[in-house]
C-alpha cells in the first residue's frame, strides 16, 4: 500500500470499525481522524504510537512505510486471540448455531401479544383524540353560498391578522 491513507482505511475494514470508533479506541479526536483520511493532514509520531498501543499486533515498519506484512510476527498471540474469538450471532435474523451445523434453526424472538394490544389501544386513543379535535366549531352556522360571507379575517399568535374577501 503506497500511502498511509490506504493504509488507515485498510485497518479501518479489517478490524471492522468506523471512523467514529476507531478514532475513540486510539484516543485521539475524531476531526483528526477525518483531516487524515481526508488528505488535508499527514500523521503525526504521536498519532502513530497511537495507534500502536491500541494495535500491538501491528506492523509499525508496514504502518509507518507500507512495506512488508502488515502484522508484526512476534505478536502472533494477539491476533490469534482475535481470529478465535467467535462472533456473535445477528439479532435480527434467523440463524444456526454455527456454519456446518445441521442443528435446527433458531429463530428471532416475536413480540408479546400484550405489547402489540398496548401500542393498538395507545394508537386507538391517539386516534380519536385527533379526530375530536378536527372540527374546532361544529356548531358554527357558516354560509350556505357565495353571497353570505362578507370576509375571513386570520389572527395569529404574534400580533398580525390576513384578511380575505371573497371576489
Amino acid at each position: 500500500m503506497d500511502n498511509f491513507v490506504n493504509r488507515l482505511e485498510f485497518l479501518l475494514n479489517n478490524f471492522d470499525h468506523t471512523a467514529s470508533s476507531f478514532a475513540d479506541k486510539i484516543g485521539v479526536q475524531r476531526s483528526s481522524l477525518s483531516h487524515l483520511l481526508s488528505g488535508r493532514n499527514k500523521p503525526s509520531l504521536d498519532f502513530i504510537l497511537k495507534i500502536n498501543d491500541a494495535f500491538p499486533e501491528l506492523s509499525l515498519e508496514w504502518l509507518l512505510k507500507g512495506t512488508g506484512n502488515y502484522l508484526d510476527k512476534d505478536n502472533t498471540t494477539t491476533i490469534t486471540k482475535i481470529i478465535q474469538t467467535p462472533a456473535s450471532p445477528p439479532i435480527s435474523s434467523t440463524y444456526s448455531n454455527d456454519l456446518f451445523s445441521n442443528d435446527e434453526v433458531v429463530e428471532k424472538p416475536k413480540i408479546a401479544t400484550k405489547e402489540i394490544e398496548h401500542f393498538e389501544q395507545e394508537t386507538n386513543t391517539v386516534i380519536k383524540e385527533e379526530k375530536e379535535q378536527e372540527d374546532p366549531f361544529p356548531n358554527f352556522a357558516f354560509g350556505s353560498n357565495k353571497g353570505d360571507i362578507e370576509q375571513v379575517v386570520i389572527f395569529y399568535k404574534d400580533g398580525t391578522f390576513s384578511q380575505f374577501k371573497p371576489r
